[in-house]
């Protein structure tokens, strides 16, 4: 796969999963829970979902449970690239407020995993969707979560 196919399926994954979570946050009024897209060989997306019983999980368990459904769905080579939204709040140094952001966890077999925030400041409503203005998205190298080394070998 030349490397124009591979940053394409990239910005379509990322791009979709961070419009989807930025939808999520103004509907449900600031909150929403992990997400999970994934993206296989006919560049098809699909949803991934995780339902335990629970009607109101932790955020931090369901991004746990979302990302070990995630690493169980690769290694069966159920899809080629995954890409995980969940809100963060990003502490700053003493004297500057903090920042709210859509945190993006992308990984692709044979390629180095990204994280991107999206950073946003929020005006929530009473009635209706809440307001959202987004800042500059901020790249750095992410985490390999989801495939395994062995995962990114056999590509």
């Amino acid at each position: 796969m030349s490397k124009q196919v591979k940053k394409a399926r990239a910005e379509r994954l990322i791009g979709v999963i961070r419009d989807k979570a930025f939808r999520l946050l103004a509907e449900q009024r600031g909150e929403y829970d992990p997400i999970a897209l994934t993206i296989d060989a006919q560049d098809r997306l699909g949803i991934v979902a995780l339902y335990d019983g629970n009607e109101f999980p932790r955020r931090d368990e369901a991004l746990v449970g979302l990302q070990g459904e995630l690493r169980i769905m690769a290694a069966q080579g159920k899809f080629e690239a995954a890409a995980t939204a969940h809100d963060i709040r990003i502490k700053m140094p003493e004297g500057a407020d903090d920042i709210n952001a859509v945190c993006v966890q992308y990984e692709a077999r044979a390629e180095s995993p990204l994280k991107i925030y999206f950073p946003y400041t929020i005006r929530r409503r009473l009635i209706g969707k809440s307001e959202i203005e987004q800042g500059d998205a901020v790249t750095q190298r992410g985490a390999s979560i989801i495939f395994t080394a062995a995962d990114r070998e056999l590509n």
